[in-house]
Formats: C-alpha cells, structure tokens, sequence
C-alpha cells in the first residue's frame, strides 16, 4: 500500500484551511468566545476552580476537541450547531486555553478579587458584628 502523506490542519486561526475557518471563527471571533467565557467564569466567581479544571485537561483539548465534532448532530440541537463547530475549532488549539486562563487572571485582578479569595478586596474588612482581626 503506498504511503499517502498525512496533512495536519494548520493550528493558527490566520491559516487557510485550518478548523478555524471550517467554522468560521476568526481571530476576533475566538478573541469574543473567549472573554464571554472568562466573564461568566467571573460572574459566578469560579475564577480558581476554572484555571484548576482548564489545566488539568490541557492534554485531553485534541480529544474534547473531537468528541464535540463527533456528538455534534446530537448536542447541535441544544445548544446550535454553529456554538458546537466554534468550541470544537478552538479547543484545537491548545493556545485557546492559555488565552483563556489568562484572561480569567485579568478579569479577576481588574475585579480585585485574588486567588482562594471569595470576596472583592473592597468588600474585605469592612469591620462590623462578626469579623476580628488578627492582632485582637
């Protein structure tokens, strides 16, 4: 049999033929995903158990990756065909996943929170019924 060669998608979002642009989703578009999810990351205030779950499953992007392509006529249906091809293209490439941890850190530094931290550093030692300092 002969030895066909083995194309590799390109891995940048700028690359032609790249899942990227089987998805349609551009830089800026991948740039919009990403912040819309650091928000909601930052809403719920999860900010710590996010960036600990998106390292820990670094290695598994190439997998999750096509898992979604390939449940994607089942879960389209729920959650739209277009949002499934985009998160399947951006988990294609690792990078997506720094960027987003790091804006994750971003947002929760400009919203004073810190890590390990529930509350804003504006909201802490507010003083009032229930809260000692540590020199008392």
């Amino acid at each position: 049999m002969p030895d066909l060669p083995i194309s590799r998608p390109a891995e940048s979002p700028d690359d032609p033929g790249s899942a990227f642009e089987a998805a349609g989703l551009t830089a800026g578009r991948r740039d919009q995903i990403l912040e819309e999810m650091a928000r909601v990351v930052i809403r719920r205030r999860l900010e710590t158990p996010a960036i600990f779950f998106l390292e820990m499953h670094k290695p598994l992007t190439a997998l999750a990756s096509a898992a979604l392509a390939f449940s994607q006529p089942t879960l389209g249906v729920f959650f739209g065909f277009r949002r499934l091809a985009e998160w399947a293209a951006l988990l294609d490439d690792r990078e997506n996943l720094d960027r987003l941890i790091v804006r994750i850190e971003r947002l929760s530094a400009d919203a004073g929170y810190s890590a390990g931290q529930g509350e804003p550093e504006s909201c802490m030692n507010r003083g009032g019924k229930g809260t000692q300092s540590l020199s008392e």
